[in-house]
């Protein structure tokens, strides 16, 4: 690892910090004559477990990411140090924590929606969506996935449009039905807490179902406002809490693995990533259209 990346990785860090970290190695890499994990495991032993970061399915597409291995750590972990440690590994490209991003700040229709807050929302006629509904009434064969803080999945405006994991609905109860790494994810993912439920932790987190209401909320229910795609699927995935978006690779990820056709971003910060990086070129190498906030 180049020392002034590492610099800037130490820079980045709290002094004391829980964070699991990820490593990069050289393609095909042996670490000091070990398998990158052994090695690994063997340079931080206090570490939780060391683990291949991504899964099989995401490797195979995209092979890089079999490069990543993460290493889970405990809160009594100094990551500075274990940063330090692995990144004078030879055969070690990258050592990083996942940068913490920030949540952003919240023509003619022939054929007008019910929905009674229209009125309201003046950014329609701004970006002409009447006009774009005229050639796009309906766009119920497209994906889209809201990466956020979590989104209200039971709220009115929100329930009819939400995408469904059929293999998962259909399915039994805390399995892997489909086989794609996450047990009962019906509507989407909580990858923050590896749980099914991607509803946000309290009432006050409303920023990803903002977004996620501005984008597809129900048209022509008599309820609420009507959402810039008439008729969109919403796959929500909660990746992180407040106005802290911790794990937003995994969630690009998630959404990439499970068919998204747009992935939604509204969020950002200062720092660039590789991991971000390899994670956004698997999303787009699987056709999917990333689009993120500009900032507040």
């Amino acid at each position: 690892m180049r020392l002034p990346h590492l610099l800037l990785a130490l820079l980045l860090l709290p002094f004391s910090v829980h964070a699991d970290l990820y490593v990069k190695v050289a393609s095909h890499a042996e670490l000091d004559g070990l398998a990158p994990e052994e090695r690994i495991t063997t340079t931080v032993p206090e570490a939780l477990s060391v683990e291949p970061a991504f899964q099989q399915q995401a490797v195979q597409e995209h092979p890089v990411l079999s490069r990543w291995i993460r290493v889970k750590t405990t809160p009594e972990t100094d990551a500075r140090l274990l940063l330090q440690r692995l990144s004078v590994l030879d055969g070690v490209e990258q050592v990083e924590v996942p940068p913490v991003r920030q949540t952003c700040g919240l023509g003619e229709l022939d054929d007008i929606p019910t929905d009674p807050l229209l009125a309201w929302q003046w950014y329609l006629e701004a970006v002409e969506a009447y006009a774009a509904w005229d050639l796009v009434p309906d766009a119920s064969d497209v994906i889209v996935s809201v990466v956020d803080i979590g989104t209200a999945i039971e709220h009115l405006d929100l329930a009819d449009v939400l995408w469904t994991n059929t293999a998962e609905a259909g399915g039994a109860a805390n399995s892997d039905d489909d086989g794609n790494g996450y047990i009962d994810d019906i509507h989407g993912y909580n990858v923050y807490n590896d749980q099914p439920d991607p509803s946000p932790a309290s009432s006050s987190d409303t920023h990803g179902t903002h977004v996620a209401g501005t984008l597809a909320a129900a048209h022509n229910d008599s309820r609420g406002i009507a959402g810039m795609a008439p008729g969109v699927r919403l796959m929500a995935v909660r990746a992180g809490e407040g106005s802290n978006v911790f794990n937003g690779f995994d969630g690009v990820l998630y959404a990439a693995i499970n068919g998204a056709d747009v992935i939604v971003l509204s969020w950002g910060g200062f720092g660039a990533s590789v991991l971000e990086h390899d994670i956004v070129r698997y999303a787009v190498d699987q056709g999917c259209i990333l689009v993120a906030a500009a900032g507040n």
